[in-house]
């Protein structure tokens, strides 16, 4: 079924959104107000997907993409789209969805672009498929594209990515790649199989290696850094992979911070510990809850390498972890939370919410589990002081925002 349709708005997930006879089309790789000729991939859904015949009127944001696998390649979704128009999209949708879905009207909303636009992504999870040929899927879809190179990567990922296509990793699920601060590459292999005799570990061109999760050789840990903080992780140890914009997040969570008067930092969520560690010269004691175990290990490393004495670790799920400190006092207290892409538990949610603690910080990378979440937190009396949308992820759809907030 083709048809020709005007682009109204990009949405959250990367596509244009576009109305025939006042059904919604999704289609991927436009701009708004760019006409198009479509075809219906799947024209008896209700609101159905379609891919681009031609552009009939281009958008003059449009530009030509630094890749030449764009499209074919689902590693990223924006490479065609000037980037000032990409921060411009990324604040419509946060707007829109924070509205839609929580009734918030964001107002002045402070926005901070990318510092550093391509080469920034530390790190890559690739598929490998049957031939044994590791790359990205392509877009909705489970066929890999091998990759040697990529343009948002950094160097040191490029060249582990150029060095692994020379090798066949038959028998091999996925391969994570990992840089840190000064270059060094760890190197994580998954395999359902019992053993992988064919591949020649001496010649894996890695600092460390792990297979199945467990240590084999070489570096352990890799080294990221945050103003004057430094931190030895584990490659199953979230951290951001924007270096650059990492740094500008943990600035404007400290910017945030200094509007504050507390004695104490609850970091829930805490990972490594990144986000509580870069308040613990405001605070008299931090307490970090984080369940990862490994991450733990890697949080108490932290205290150990940058000297930072007022801090706890609590190993422990976010809702038992809140227990373990409840005798704190909330009223003293600022909570930090930094969740995973499927944002705060209800349960975490039904426990924070009736403390009066004196604010909550939340980082979020969804704006769906961020609004749904803040909607939630309204039911206690929070409500947002500020936002701030931080691009983490440029060329992408991806959206990071941290919201204080504080009770009516």
């Amino acid at each position: 079924m083709i048809k020709e349709v005007v682009i109204e708005k990009l949405v959250a997930g990367g596509n244009g959104l576009a109305r025939d006879d006042g059904r919604v089309i999704f289609v991927p790789y436009v701009l708004p107000g760019e006409k198009v000729r479509i075809q219906i991939q799947d024209p008896f859904r209700k609101q159905p997907h379609a891919r681009v015949l031609e552009w009939i009127e281009p958008s003059l944001e449009r530009k030509i993409p630094i890749c030449p696998l764009f499209t074919l390649c689902g590693g990223c979704q924006w490479l065609h789209i000037a980037y000032d128009s990409q921060v411009r999209c990324k604040e419509e949708i946060l707007r829109e969805t924070l509205l839609r879905v929580a009734g918030i009207d964001a107002g002045p909303m402070e926005i901070v672009p990318a510092c550093q636009k391509e080469a920034y992504r530390t790190q890559a999870r690739l598929h490998v498929n049957i031939q044994g040929h590791p790359g990205y899927f392509a877009p909705m879809s489970h066929s890999v594209i091998p990759i040697s190179y990529c343009p948002l990567h950094t160097d040191s990922v490029n060249r582990t990515l150029a060095a692994v296509q020379e090798s066949s990793w038959v028998g091999v699920d996925l391969l994570s790649i990992r840089s840190g601060e000064d270059g060094e590459v760890l190197l994580c292999v998954e395999s359902k199989q019992s053993n992988l005799k064919a591949i020649s570990w001496e010649a894996v061109p890695c600092d460390g290696l792990y297979l199945k999760g467990k240590y084999v050789q070489g570096q352990r840990r890799l080294t990221r850094r945050v103003g004057d903080l430094s931190f030895l992780l584990l490659p199953s140890t979230f951290f951001q992979i924007h270096p650059g914009m990492t740094r500008a997040l943990h600035t404007s969570l400290r910017g945030e911070a200094e509007q504050l008067r507390f004695q104490r930092v609850v970091d829930l969520y805490a990972g490594a510990g990144a986000m509580g560690l870069s308040l613990a010269d405001k605070a008299e004691e931090v307490w970090l809850v984080e369940r990862d175990r490994g991450a733990c290990e890697d949080a108490k490393i932290a205290l150990r390498e940058n000297q930072l004495l007022n801090v706890r670790v609590v190993s422990a799920p976010v809702e038992q972890g809140i227990d373990l400190i409840g005798s704190l006092r909330a009223s003293e207290s600022v909570v930090v939370l930094d969740p995973p892409r499927t944002g705060c538990e209800r349960k975490v949610i039904d426990r924070i919410g009736p403390e009066a603690w004196v604010a909550i910080l939340y980082v979020s990378c969804d704006p769906a589990t961020l609004a749904r979440d803040l909607a939630r937190l309204a039911l206690h009396g929070w409500h947002p002081a500020s936002l701030i949308m931080l691009d983490l992820f440029p060329q992408t759809f991806h959206i990071e925002t941290l919201v204080r907030l504080e009770k009516a």
